[in-house]
């Protein structure tokens, strides 16, 4: 069983603030084949610690919303160097800040900011050694992979005229190691996003997205022997009925 729990308090009709609290696991086998080594452990176990706090403003024209976390994985699998078994005995936590604004800066003008900082993630407890090389997965005191501490978007549109509206977005990751090779590190990148949408009559809609326009060559899944890169510039065309 996993527990979730939160509260809210909203003093007034445009301001509201949380505190939550939830645990979350993963079994052994989740994503990689069962071997006599992990078939019988428990399944990983993770919790996260939310206060946060929402903000309607300007009669809701703009939404302001902020969050700090922290989550602990605080019983992670480790392979014990002597005997080669799988144990919970790992442990590592991420802390930081989520923040939201979206508003309608004029009746044809809307934007979107989403911004994730994360500037404190550790491995506390590790089995691994560390070598002399300085290659190989991380250890106690590295910077978990996969954990960038900056990453952001901004989306906005503009209704042209009454039938068309045009979009654009821009997305960011900040640098980050691949989970298990703490030597090699993946490029910061940016993309950028565009879409076209036309309203026909009240039940027909046409939109035309153009993603990754800049053809951003960059790597999106990370391996510790390879990458996957991200999609390259794709174009979407769709029909939307209402009916």
């Amino acid at each position: 069983w996993s527990h979730r729990i939160g509260l809210i308090y909203q003093p007034t009709d445009w301001a509201s603030y949380h505190v939550s609290y939830g645990t979350s696991f993963n079994t052994s086998g989740d994503t990689y084949s069962i071997s006599a080594q992990n078939e019988d452990i428990k399944p990983e176990e993770s919790r996260n610690f939310e206060i946060g706090s929402k903000f309607d403003l300007f009669d809701n024209r703009l939404s302001l919303g902020a969050a700090l976390f922290y989550t602990e994985k605080h019983r992670e699998r480790n392979t014990d160097p002597d005997s080669s078994l799988v144990l919970l005995s790992g442990k590592r936590h991420a802390a930081g800040l989520d923040l939201d604004i979206a508003g309608r800066i004029t009746p044809a003008w809307e934007a979107f900011f989403s911004y994730t900082w994360i500037p404190e993630a550790k491995i506390d407890k590790s089995t691994v050694a560390r070598n002399a090389q300085g290659t190989g997965a991380q250890v106690e005191g590295d910077r978990p992979g996969l954990t960038p501490k900056h990453m952001a978007s901004v989306w906005t549109t503009y209704r042209v005229i009454p039938a068309l509206r045009l979009g654009a977005g821009v997305n960011y990751r900040g640098k980050q190691n691949p989970a298990g090779a703490r030597h090699v590190t993946a490029d910061a990148f940016t993309t950028l996003d565009l879409m076209a949408e036309y309203t026909i009559n009240e039940n027909l809609s046409l939109k035309f997205n153009v993603n990754n326009a800049t053809d951003e060559l960059y790597a999106d899944s990370l391996y510790r022997g390879f990458y996957a890169p991200g999609a390259p510039r794709t174009y979407q065309l769709s029909l939307k009925a209402v009916f």
